[in-house]
């Protein structure tokens, strides 16, 4: 038996966690070319990831952990992409969802009806990674899906409107936790950033 025909089958939350981590991972790459490399950097270095710029841009920023791959951009975005991903899954646990999950069910809950094709938008994810979260929301009683033409309508239900507090609160307590190490102003920044990159990015021509 081949290793891929051999591999288990992923739990939602390593599924949750390595779309945070890929997602997150390569938007960050590109962020130095899109929106300036100081900021991103000095948001690293208080999150305790320290990563050396390239010539032509800031000074060198000290490696104290002699980390050999510390002036890789990739390897640093990546590092941080792990430590948000399971900042969120310690915040989120009080829901019972993985952070993908709460945040398809927000969506949900503030527009019902929503189209999984919106919610592909706002996720910044495929469709059919859309629809694979939606049927375990369904499965576990939160989404009630309904036909609209030729689309699909989704629903919250009423299980799923009383976790809609719990889910905003983990939410703010995320926010109000990386606030404190990064700052306030270099959080928002960032995730600004962030954004404004991956629009950029989702819209460029493919090479």
């Amino acid at each position: 038996m081949s290793p891929i025909a051999s591999r288990r089958p992923e739990s939602e939350e390593q599924v949750a966690r390595r779309l945070n981590a890929g997602r997150i991972g390569v938007i960050c790459a590109e962020i130095c070319a899109i929106c300036g490399f100081r900021d991103f950097a000095v948001a690293l270095a208080k999150c305790g990831l320290h990563v050396q710029a390239t010539s032509g841009m800031m000074g060198t920023m000290p490696d104290p952990s002699g980390d050999r791959y510390c002036g890789c951009l990739y390897y640093s975005a990546n590092a941080l992409a792990r430590t948000i991903t399971r900042m969120a899954e310690e915040e989120f646990a009080v829901t019972g969802l993985a952070p993908s999950y709460a945040f398809i069910l927000m969506a949900v809950n503030e527009k019902p009806g929503i189209q999984p094709k919106e919610v592909s938008g706002i996720m910044h994810l495929t469709p059919s990674t859309v629809t694979r979260l939606v049927e375990k929301l369904v499965a576990k009683g939160y989404v009630v899906r309904r036909a609209a033409g030729k689309g699909i309508e989704l629903s919250p239900t009423r299980k799923a409107r009383a976790s809609y507090p719990r889910i905003r609160e983990a939410w703010k307590n995320l926010y109000r936790r990386y606030s404190r190490i990064l700052g306030e102003d270099v959080g928002r920044r960032l995730a600004s950033e962030v954004y404004g990159a991956t629009a950029k990015l989702e819209s460029s021509p493919p090479k």
